[in-house]
């Protein structure tokens, strides 16, 4: 299998959050993104969840950022599974599918890597644990830091 290397600009959205502000992508620029796409009614979504939330305070002062994207929901179940999981970096719901399709989202849960550019570093239509999360961002990190391997 090869790995396309051609660089994909992420899709600039706005998401209004469950706590009421308005998250837009392209403030983010300079930050890496991790864009998490889930359900409420998705189990592997729930298993997933610690490890983001862990994951995310690990790196959050390191210009890291998550951001949940609820799709095919309820706004009150959505909220409800966040509050239950514990997730407490931003979260909010996709109500028109605008985003989930910009970002060709065909299964949950999906999470798309952005890097400081702005460009979607990596794609992963599956259950992302600890090791993972970490693998994405601390390359993302050493490329934010030009700091090189080997």
């Amino acid at each position: 299998m090869s790995e396309d290397k051609s660089e994909e600009k992420a899709t600039d959205f706005e998401l209004t959050l469950f706590d009421g502000e308005t998250l837009r992508l392209s403030e983010l620029q300079g930050q890496v993104v991790v864009l998490n796409f889930w359900a409420s009614w998705c189990p592997p979504c729930r298993w997933e969840m610690p490890s983001f939330e862990k994951t995310y305070q690990e790196y959050k002062n390191d210009g890291v950022l998550f951001v949940g994207v609820a799709i095919s929901d309820f706004e009150s179940a959505a909220l409800e599974f966040a509050e239950l999981t514990g997730v407490t970096y931003p979260i909010g719901l996709d109500t028109t599918g605008e985003i989930s399709r910009a970002y060709r989202v065909l299964s949950l849960p999906t999470t798309v890597f952005i890097d400081p550019r702005g460009n979607i570093a990596r794609r992963l239509s599956n259950v992302a644990n600890e090791a993972v999360l970490k693998i994405f961002i601390e390359g993302q990190i050493r490329s934010m830091t030009g700091a090189s391997s080997g």
